[in-house]
């Protein structure tokens, strides 16, 4: 084989590594909310989705993506999201969970934007 024909085999990733390092803890933090049925998708989701945001922003399109169905299907699926949510997470008065919940949402919902953003 010509070295030149082992060039075109090997496939040139172009992501950083801060953010492919970012993207894989990421997705080791979703899978963990997703484990954790309790605690996991009110508590753990939050920094999943940060880093996820920031893996996107580092151009890493493929974990960034996988990190977000991860994490909507979990808050979808997650009883104790969900209860937290219904019992009142926008009220005056809510407990943390409640308001950790309502951050998942904003954080999960304010994602999709960096879905789409392309790194040069």
């Amino acid at each position: 084989m010509s070295e030149e024909s082992i060039k075109d085999i090997r496939i040139v990733d172009k992501v950083p590594a801060w953010a492919r390092a970012f993207g894989v803890l990421a997705l080791v933090a979703a899978i963990a909310s997703a484990l954790v049925p309790v605690v996991g998708p009110i508590f753990i989701t939050i920094p999943a989705t940060i880093l996820g945001i920031i893996a996107l922003l580092g151009g890493d399109r493929k974990l960034g993506i996988t990190v977000f169905i991860i994490v909507a299907i979990n808050l979808i699926i997650s009883p104790s999201f969900w209860i937290n949510i219904f019992a009142g997470a926008t009220q005056k008065e809510a407990s943390p969970n409640r308001l950790f919940a309502f951050l998942d949402i904003v954080l999960s919902v304010g994602m999709i934007p960096f879905l789409f953003i392309k790194r040069k």
